[in-house]
């Protein structure tokens, strides 16, 4: 290297120098030239380290035979190193179907791979919009007239040592042996491994519906060979950028935002700037970004701090991105220009907000920025918590509002994305193995958010993610009637807002019919197939209208011997997701004449589901007094909380009273068996009467709309794929410890799912567990297949391990909704199967202590705590009146697991009659920092400091009170024992860390916070205390 002094620098005083060295003596290029007969050998040894499928595709001798009789349209070349040394060998060839292609894959921004005619640029970069992933749907897609003008890269093998500048030069080299055309394709098999030399190629996505064996990738001439740059805008490049957005959909948009960042006094006041891309002279795109004014905004409500150290940024140091505009073929440039418009602007963080209204089914017609794929999404915060809905008091509109939506408007709810000069050269694994998820559920959407949101973050990428569903994302709707269904812990209307979706994941609409495993796809409804690497099923269960159908067939058939028909009824429905419960709506609003003229309504069945429906029909407007409550099982009496269906004995006679007193009539204990069909004036098959039974007595009721929540169970689309596919269905969908199926590339989770026989799982089956926390398990599994199967390589490859005992989940079972009486209701209980019968009797010593304040009645509400045999909160039970104040769901949720020692002395304060309301109680000042979103992440580090070892050579703090609790064979510890835990632990170096994780913990979320004293809220007090006049002579 060579060594340069400062200008004014003296040699032998000289404290800094500038060392340079030339490129090509740190990275010497590759001599590369055609491949010759002699090099035969060495050829075949690279090709036969890259494994054997290279000969499975070509035959044992078909190298052997290019290098002897070479064409025009194929061309080997070798390279090798300065000590001449053969280090790759790369086959190219002319010959390309690129009709096929072109069917297949939108290749439309490249003018089809095809030269253009006439005066058009070549390849007609500047037609492209913002992205190439969002296009028009056409049935017959446009082929571009003109010669071909690409080659395919058909073979690229290097020796295991490969240096990344290796593949820059191999690529510039088969440019140069077709010096005519200006596209490279190559196509390359799913779930392959990633590759170097495909950091400079551009992945082409499929057209709508289409399906293809292979992923197709293409380069272009300049992005090897044209100098790109990025620089500010400048006034007299509006021409250019005018051509370059001609097709765009945003384009008035941009230029609007152009011109204000160009006229100095309209840019000082909304301090925008704009830069551009460029190469020879030509623009690329450009990107508009502006400051960021809500920075404390953005940090209230996500979690940057994962990502930078937001105390050492200072608040000008943000910028917002407004618009990305840039040419598809240079999208490999995108962390390039990143980094270059924080170098020229000074910056240090961008972001990207994602408003819920870009964020449609037609985004071909306000298309997402491209660079997403190269920014890492933030998870929410406060704003994504759920609220318990409130229905607008026009009743005729079908839009739902929440409190939370009402924050949401405030700031127009949206997504946010951000990058950084660290995080844009954090290297990226993109991993291409196509994964189908079957079914919407909650589990299955957890999985999927998992896979994507959780993965980007750690910098690897999935490109081929696919959702079957017959609705799509859940809440994903303006207009969804979420007040008709309970809210199950974290998927909501706000979240959805917060969370993006169809930026990292495929939708097909529709119902899945078959599975090929043989050809590895599933066939869906009016759609087409789908081809998999790995399939996940995670349908869950439903209600269905065809059990209660085929259980009324049976019962006629046995009386009557007639065969019955098999069409449905109309106005018979039901309620499982977002989407059901809006076109039940629209039926029940077109039924009532905008609820003016009275139906008889029946609801048939006894769960939380029926009854939240029943409060969101009332809330709607329809009248008590029309709907009827018809309870198949019997009622059981009270004897213990946990047999009642609301958890609570009081809750579930509070309930039914509310009710009863609403006008609302019950049947209890009756069974439906029958009913009665007819035809209305617009051929609609309708129920006309219901036949209800009751040990011997039956009623026939007169019924215009019928909800049925009798039973839930498995789609029979989806029981008949399972079964034809040959997968073992045991009354559920039978799995291993792994969550696999009999096949091993087909993998199933949630409700549908059990463990085979053999493992003796009963207790431990999904149904009994949290769907989320299932969801992200097998996301974890599945991402140990992936990896072993394609990211590790054969040779590092070790013995798996196997799983001999099921997954242990942790995370409650919540439950939050309205109840007929506005009474806003709460459980969260502890997951897995509950033993309580009514043969049962309860061990006290072992059901723990029960807490409980207010009743449903009263102002305060009704909050019932109970915590188990170790004081360890275990279930939560919260009721309140809609006209009192109300809670905080997640702050009521967070309680769960937590001691009562945490709680402030929980226990204690109650016996002595200190704690007269709950909820007053836990909206105490103390309470704020456990309720803090942050708080599991605090106890997480505190645990880790309790597991550590003080010394080398001793024991942890955790290791001495396990070794206590064996020497009192799990029983109370002795005062001795008790007393010298007491001491290791008093002024140890345990107690110092976790004082210091506590303070250090405040101090962070001091904004947050506000009512803790910190050591820097207390030297200020003592500053403000030395310089007060009260404290010194005048």
């Amino acid at each position: 290297m060579t060594k340069v002094l400062a200008k004014t620098a003296v040699r032998d005083v000289a404290q800094q120098f500038l060392y340079l060295i030339d490129r090509h003596r740190l990275r010497p290029k590759l001599k590369i030239r055609r491949v010759v007969e002699e090099d035969n050998d060495n050829v075949i040894a690279i090709v036969d380290g890259e494994g054997t499928h290279l000969k499975e595709l070509y035959g044992e001798y078909c190298i052997s035979e290019m290098i002897r009789r070479p064409s025009n349209c194929r061309q080997l070349i070798i390279g090798e190193d300065i000590n001449g040394l053969a280090v790759g060998i790369m086959c190219l060839n002319a010959m390309i179907d690129i009709d096929l292609l072109n069917e297949n894959f939108e290749l439309t921004p490249y003018n089809g791979l095809k030269k253009s005619r006439g005066n058009t640029p070549p390849a007609r970069v500047g037609e492209c919009n913002e992205t190439m992933q969002s296009r028009p749907i056409h049935h017959v897609f446009p082929t571009p007239n003109g010669e071909i003008n690409a080659f395919v890269l058909e073979m690229f093998a290097t020796r295991d040592e490969m240096r990344p500048h290796w593949s820059h030069d191999f690529l510039e080299a088969a440019f140069d042996c077709f010096p005519h055309l200006e596209y490279c394709a190559t196509l390359l098999r799913f779930s392959h491994p990633c590759h170097q030399f495909l950091q400079h190629f551009v992945r082409v996505p499929l057209r709508c519906n289409r399906d293809f064996p292979m992923t197709l990738y293409i380069l272009h001439r300049a992005v090897l060979r044209e100098e790109i740059t990025c620089r500010h805008a400048r006034t007299q490049d509006r021409e250019a950028i005018e051509r370059l957005l001609f097709t765009t959909s945003t384009k008035r948009e941009v230029l609007i935002d152009f011109d204000v960042a160009m006229d100095p006094l309209q840019a000082l006041q909304r301090d925008l700037n704009c830069f551009v891309f460029e190469s020879n002279d030509t623009i690329l795109g450009l990107a508009i970004l502006c400051a960021e004014r809500q920075v404390n905004f953005v940090k209230n409500h996500f979690h940057i701090e994962d990502y930078v150290s937001v105390e050492s940024i200072p608040q000008n140091d943000y910028r917002r991105l407004l618009h990305f505009v840039l040419m598809p073929i240079f999208s490999t440039y995108h962390r390039f220009f990143f980094r270059e418009i924080a170098r020229l602007s000074e910056l240090t963080i961008i972001f990207y907000r994602l408003h819920h209204k870009d964020e449609t089914t037609l985004t071909w017609i306000c298309p997402l920025i491209s660079c997403l794929n190269d920014m890492i999404p933030v998870d929410p915060r406060g704003q994504a918590k759920y609220e318990f809905p409130i229905v607008r008091e026009n009743s005729n509109s079908c839009e739902n509002n929440t409190k939370g939506e009402r924050d949401d408007v405030a700031y127009n709810g949206f997504s946010l994305f951000m990058t950084s000069p660290r995080l844009v050269t954090m290297p990226r694994t993109i991993i291409d193995s196509r994964i189908v998820v079957v079914g919407a559920s909650d589990c299955g959407i957890a999985f999927a958010e998992y896979l994507t949101l959780r993965l980007t973050q750690r910098y690897t990428q999935l490109t081929n993610l696919t959702l079957i569903s017959p609705h799509g994302i859940p809440f994903d709707n303006e207009s969804s009637r979420s007040d008709l269904l309970p809210f199950r812990g974290r998927f909501h209307s706000g979240y959805r807002r917060c969370i993006v979706a169809r930026t990292w994941l495929n939708i097909i609409y529709g119902t899945m019919t078959a599975i090929n495993r043989k050809e590895k796809y599933v066939t869906v409804m009016n759609q087409g197939n789908f081809a998999y690497d790995y399939l996940v099923l995670t349908c869950g269960l439903q209600y269905q209208n065809s059990t209660l159908w085929e259980k009324i067939k049976m019962q006629k058939q046995k009386q009557e011997g007639n065969k019955v028909q098999d069409q449905m009824p109309w106005n018979c429905l039901t309620v499982n997701n977002d989407a059901e419960a809006s076109s039940c709506f629209r039926k029940i609003r077109w039924l009532t004449g905008d609820f003016k003229e009275r139906k008889a309504i029946f609801l048939y069945g006894r769960s939380i589901d029926c009854y939240c429906t029943l409060s969101g029909l009332i809330k709607l407007g329809v009248k008590p007094s029309w709907i009827t409550l018809i309870e198949p099982n019997s009622a059981k009496s009270c004897e213990t909380s946990n047999q009642a269906l609301f958890h609570d004995c009081e809750v579930n006679k509070e309930v039914t009273n509310a009710i009863l007193q609403r006008g609302v009539q019950i049947f209890s204990e009756w069974t439906m068996v029958d009913w009665t069909l007819m035809e209305n004036d617009d051929a609609k098959l309708m129920i006309e009467n219901i036949t209800i039974e009751k040990e011997e007595e039956k009623k026939e009721l007169t019924c215009d709309v019928f909800f049925n929540f009798y039973e839930k169970t498995i789609d029979l689309n989806a029981f008949l794929a399972f079964c034809r596919a040959g997968l073992i269905f045991d009354d559920s969908l039978v799995i291993d410890l792994e969550c696999r199926t009999n096949d091993p590339f087909i993998f199933a989770a949630g409700t549908v799912t059990k463990y085979s026989r053999k493992f003796y799982a009963d207790v431990w089956q999904h149904k009994y567990y949290n769907s989320m926390e299932v969801g992200e398990r097998l996301a974890q599994i599945l991402w140990k297949v992936i990896e072993w199967d394609v990211i590790i390589p054969e040779r590092k490859k070790k013995e798996r391990i196997m799983h001999l005992t099921p997954s242990t989940f942790r995370t409650p079972i919540v439950t939050a909704c309205i109840l007929p009486g506005d009474y806003h209701y709460l459980h969260v209980c502890k997951p897995g199967k509950t033993t309580w019968d009514n043969t049962t009797k309860i061990n006290h010593n072992h059901y723990g202590k029960v807490f409980v304040t207010g009743s449903c009645k009263s102002e305060i509400g009704y909050f019932r705590i109970r915590l188990n045999m170790y004081d360890t909160v275990e279930s939560i039970t919260c009721v309140n009146k809609e006209v009192f104040q109300t809670f905080r769901v997640h702050d009521m949720i967070v309680l769960y697991g937590k001691h009562e020692s945490m709680l402030n002395e929980l226990k204690f304060r109650f016996r002595n009659s200190e704690i007269s309301d709950f909820y007053a109680y836990f909206r105490e000042p103390w309470a704020a920092v456990i309720l803090h979103d942050r708080f599991d992440c605090l106890r997480v580090e505190n645990r880790a400091t309790l597991l550590s070892r003080a010394d080398i050579h001793d024991n942890s703090l955790v290791d001495d009170c396990i070794d206590t609790l064996i020497k009192s064979k799990w029983k109370t510890i002795s005062e001795e024992d008790r007393n010298y835990i007491e001491s290791r632990y008093a002024g140890s170096a345990y107690h110092q860390e976790l004082e210091n994780n506590l303070m250090n913990f405040l101090e962070f979320y001091e904004n947050d916070l506000p009512m803790y004293c910190t050591l820097r809220k207390q030297r200020q007090m003592y500053m403000d205390i030395a310089e007060s006049p009260l404290y010194f002579d005048q």
